[in-house]
């Protein structure tokens, strides 16, 4: 599973990207930070940020590890890194580190700003967050002021609006959204629920028949289904399947969870396949360890209040922790 998240500065797309990332168990990625640390390395050699040349350089030989982000952060580096985003050969030299790190088994989840459109054009779900410029500026002036920088409103929204013509001007993945993404606008949201609304988002995207976006290990797609069908009108059957493993799991819709009706996660797939493979085996018995047996395991999981469940929809969080335990359970 391959989550992409874009969106303009200070939109709260870093701090989605991450919770989505911790929620799920997945790896995550700021895109950002590449072409922060790219400029970095300019400015530590007292490069121009606008020599292509020297840029092209830092750009080929950056790699995931040694990304100091406390030193990349600030409105310095954010000013600098968009300069060197706007380069074309910057950005194609980058292209190859992001797709190495999605494409990893079990899937990531990424945030930049060309993540849906050409890094991972075929990720599921693709979320665009977006906010205006006044709510962004004042989110980001709050930041700088927390990392000890003084600034003023007027000069970062001035920054704000800079950045947003330079990203969507630049003629090599300018700032846009994929044509099949779905945008939040998080104006007027918190943190919290911001998540609660990508969570809805992500959960949406999992119930279309195919997720087209893992790779095999030679590099050709292969596709997981995560399907369902209405079995009663209380009860909603969910069925995952990854690289050949299936489980199924029963939800209510109605009164709380019990232990017959999850205990079909296990023992569904063990009927229908009859004899299996020691690795098979061992992920159902992973699933039917791991799996909510009542609200408070799912409260547990979810890391949500009662409130919270109550608000969004029970079923929502279940298949949420349901898909987080069965790509645990899948991963070598």
């Amino acid at each position: 599973m391959i989550i992409a998240v874009d969106g303009p500065a200070a939109s709260g797309k870093s701090t989605l990207a991450h919770n989505l990332a911790r929620h799920f168990g997945l790896p995550h990625l700021d895109t950002g930070l590449l072409y922060r640390a790219t400029a970095r390395a300019l400015m530590d050699k007292g490069r121009d940020l606008a020599d292509p040349g020297a840029a092209i350089a830092a750009a080929r030989g950056m790699t995931l590890t040694g990304l100091d982000e406390i030193s990349l952060r600030g409105r310095e580096m954010a000013e600098a890194a968009s300069i060197v985003a706007a380069m074309p050969e910057v950005r194609t030299a980058l292209v190859s580190i992001q797709r190495g790190f999605a494409y990893r088994p079990g899937g990531a989840v990424l945030d930049g700003r060309d993540i849906g459109t050409v890094i991972c054009p075929d990720a599921c779900p693709k979320i665009f967050v977006t906010a205006d410029a006044e709510a962004r500026a004042r989110r980001r002036m709050l930041e700088l002021k927390s990392q000890g920088e003084n600034t003023d409103y007027a000069a970062v929204l001035a920054d704000i609006v800079r950045r947003d013509e330079r990203d969507k001007s630049r003629a090599t993945a300018p700032l846009m959204a994929a044509k099949d993404a779905i945008v939040l606008d998080t104006t007027t949201l918190d943190a919290e629920a911001a998540f609660q609304a990508a969570l809805a988002i992500v959960m949406g995207c999992a119930r279309r028949p195919a997720f087209p976006n893992a790779r095999g290990q030679q590099g050709q797609p292969r596709k997981q289904a995560i399907s369902f069908t209405r079995s009663s009108e209380r009860k909603v059957r969910r069925s995952f399947s990854w690289g050949g493993v299936a489980a199924t799991i029963v939800i209510p819709t109605a009164g709380n969870l019990d232990r017959p009706e999850l205990a079909v996660i296990a023992t569904a797939s063990r009927r229908r396949s009859g004899k299996q493979s020691g690795s098979r085996k061992r992920i159902l018995d992973c699933i039917g360890t791991h799996a909510p047996r009542n609200d408070e395991s799912i409260v547990r999981a979810a890391d949500i209040t009662h409130q919270q469940m109550c608000q969004i929809s029970k079923a929502v969080f279940l298949e949420a922790v349901f898909m987080k335990i069965f790509l645990a359970c899948c991963s070598p």
